[in-house]
């Protein structure tokens, strides 16, 4: 098995969306998805990403950051950005996140009173694989979105700009497919 983890690298490879007027905010300290509708986009860009084509993904999941002990209640939709393409940059366009086409995998994520500092989210292995299945994959850039499912979501976790080191992470697992070994 090989692991790879990527970290959003820039302030461009993360933001945030508010429900109502669709507005993205790139450049915040944190990001927020605290009601059903809020969206946080979050991009990966790492040549390595290109090893998990026609590959078998064993498990993969997000390392977020959480800020807050009194956002740190997720109540969200996970799901992979079903373009193939290369993933620019957020920008403050209106709707830009929410607009983005979504994989037909999507891992919800329900937890409370998860504290503070790294945490890790519920295995997003199927949404990854679609993203390496799909025919025309660049292979050099995923981007992860999530939603907020109810009015009462409280999830608030560090941006890039809020420190770099604190940025989010996608970590995967993945095997090779052997000569002639059926992909499952």
């Amino acid at each position: 098995m090989t692991t790879i983890t990527v970290q959003v690298s820039a302030g461009d490879e993360d933001a945030h969306q508010y429900g109502g007027t669709g507005t993205v905010d790139p450049t915040g300290n944190v990001l927020n998805a605290s009601a059903s509708n809020q969206w946080v986009g979050l991009a990966f860009n790492a040549a390595g990403l290109w090893d998990i084509q026609d590959t078998i993904i064993t498990s993969a999941w997000l390392e977020l950051y959480f800020t807050s002990g009194s956002l740190d209640d997720p109540d969200v939709t996970i799901y992979g950005y079903s373009d193939p393409g290369q993933w620019d940059a957020f920008t403050a366009v209106n709707n830009q996140i929410s607009g983005l086409s979504s994989t037909t995998a999507t891992v919800n994520w329900t937890a409370g009173g998860v504290g503070t500092g790294w945490k890790t989210s519920p295995d997003i292995k199927t949404v990854i694989q679609e993203i390496a299945d799909m025919s025309g994959w660049i292979g050099n850039s995923i981007c992860i979105v999530y939603k907020g499912n109810a009015g009462a979501t409280g999830m608030r976790i560090r941006s890039y700009e809020g420190d770099s080191s604190q940025a989010a992470k996608l970590v995967i697992n993945y095997e090779t497919v052997s000569s002639g070994q059926p992909m499952t």
